[in-house]
């Protein structure tokens, strides 16, 4: 279900009283961000957005959507987040790349 026309009105209300508060209060952006993490938990969306773009990003910086990408941008993102994972969360799951058959 999709978020109501009220709740985005709501969404767009609190996140101005939280900058105002903050602001108020003399944390700039860099000092919120430096505070420290929330705990969230991981979703397909906010991986994509924080590891996948990222890496791509690094890698290919003329490209600004996943949608270029050729294959072999794929294959070479894919490759350094999953270096990336292994050496950094070795207890987790090893997660293979989905070929066309999955």
């Amino acid at each position: 279900m999709k978020r109501t026309p009220a709740q985005q009105a709501a969404i767009e209300v609190y996140c101005r009283e939280v900058a105002r508060s903050l602001n108020d209060a003399g944390f700039d952006l860099e000092l919120v961000l430096k505070a420290k993490p929330m705990a969230v938990s991981c979703t397909q969306e906010n991986i994509k957005e924080t590891l996948f773009k990222p890496v791509m990003h690094a890698l290919y910086p003329e490209i600004t959507s996943t949608t270029k990408l050729e294959k072999m941008h794929v294959t070479d993102v894919y490759e350094h987040m999953n270096r990336w994972l292994a050496n950094t969360f070795p207890e987790a799951e090893h997660v293979p790349f989905p070929s066309d058959s999955e």
